[in-house]
């Protein structure tokens, strides 16, 4: 919703997190700005999809998202895995993003947080997504666990990052960028 014409904010969650991560922040703009909050493959209300994907795949759940709701451009907000989520979307389909607001993200990862994400991949495959929101320290915010098989491809696609970071592709995307970063993030 938001007022007639006024630009779409999407926000894109993080792994083990839902679309309901966002909802204060959604509620607090929605009267000036449209808001767009979804779930991640196999998170909070979406549906489980057992089959590997990248993280372009990702950014094309969102473009098909915006696609059926009519959203030519957003700005996106992504934390954590939607952050590279939001990334990828920029990268992929510049034409669509209008701007970009990072929190807690990153565009490459170490060779120590790929193995952490394929770690957390194989124990959520294993074990399911309760596990892995245990192994990440994260609490419940009220949407049910993620499916674990889910989870572990979102996982892997992120652990992607390591053999091909986003860095380089990035100074390709021309468009405003807040990028907000915090000392405890755990990777």
């Amino acid at each position: 919703p938001g007022p007639a014409k006024a630009p779409v904010v999407a926000f894109v969650h993080g792994l083990a997190a839902s679309k309901e991560v966002w909802a204060a922040i959604g509620q607090a703009i929605g009267a000036r700005f449209g808001v767009l909050r979804y779930d991640l493959r196999g998170h909070g209300d979406s549906d489980p999809v057992d089959a590997p994907c990248g993280r372009s795949d990702l950014a094309g759940d969102l473009i098909a998202l915006m696609d059926r709701l009519g959203v030519s451009r957003a700005v996106l907000v992504g934390h954590s895995a939607g952050g590279v989520v939001a990334m990828q979307t920029a990268v992929d389909f510049p034409a669509r993003v209008s701007g970009l607001v990072l929190v807690g993200t990153a565009s490459a990862c170490n060779d120590r947080t790929a193995e952490w994400y394929a770690a957390t991949a194989e124990q959520a495959r294993r074990e399911g997504g309760d596990a892995a929101m245990k192994a990440m320290g994260v609490r419940g915010d009220g949407a049910r666990a993620p499916d674990g098989r889910t989870f572990a491809h979102v996982a892997l696609a992120m652990r992607s990052l390591n053999q091909d970071p986003l860095t380089e592709r990035l100074q390709t995307v021309h468009t405003p960028a807040l990028v907000v970063v915090g000392e405890k993030d755990f990777l």
